[in-house]
């Protein structure tokens, strides 16, 4: 596959078809991995958006999850601007998997942490969780001070239902 094929099946799949339904075929799980393959070892801001946009329901058999590693390639400035516009999608399976790629650029920009602040709000759990997994990971790896967003995250664990998230952000609070 080259960039243009790539690009090119990239916009034909805005999304790819569910895992859980019968349109989603072994051909367009290969195309689709071998075309972030592609983009990995040649990176291009232009296909930031579309994979983003690409995300369908689901985890594509394992390949979604892969894709952390491309965005960790570009410069927060280039990458962060396309990950929030995706945390506020329609899609709750393209919240999710922007949180979770979110915590793979090393950037604590405020329009990111802010936009994943919502996230803890969302009424998907997924997406829930990966915004508290990448604001754990933020906030201890020291790029922000979660004291700074201390209002609003205790506001979002005074609501939070799950148990498993309540602890991580109990981790967040544990630390200075």
């Amino acid at each position: 596959m080259n960039k243009e094929e790539a690009l090119e099946f990239l916009r034909r799949h805005q999304p790819t078809p569910s895992e859980f339904d019968d349109d989603l075929d072994s051909e367009t799980v290969d195309a689709w991995d071998a075309a972030r393959e592609y983009f990995t070892e040649n990176p291009c801001e232009e296909a930031i958006p579309l994979f983003l946009g690409s995300i369908g329901e689901g985890y594509l058999f394992g390949t979604y999850q892969m894709l952390d590693n491309f965005f960790a390639l570009f410069e927060p400035d280039v990458v962060v601007p396309h990950l929030v516009d995706a945390l506020s999608s329609e899609s709750s399976w393209t919240r999710r998997w922007a949180a979770e790629y979110a915590s793979a650029v090393e950037s604590g920009r405020s329009d990111l942490i802010e936009a994943l602040l919502k996230l803890l709000f969302d009424p998907d759990e997924e997406a829930r969780t990966a915004a508290v997994i990448t604001l754990k990971y933020k906030f201890l790896d020291g790029l922000v001070n979660w004291r700074d967003y201390e209002a609003t995250l205790r506001s979002a664990y005074a609501q939070e239902t799950d148990d498993w998230n309540k602890e991580r952000y109990d981790e967040i609070f544990a630390t200075e």
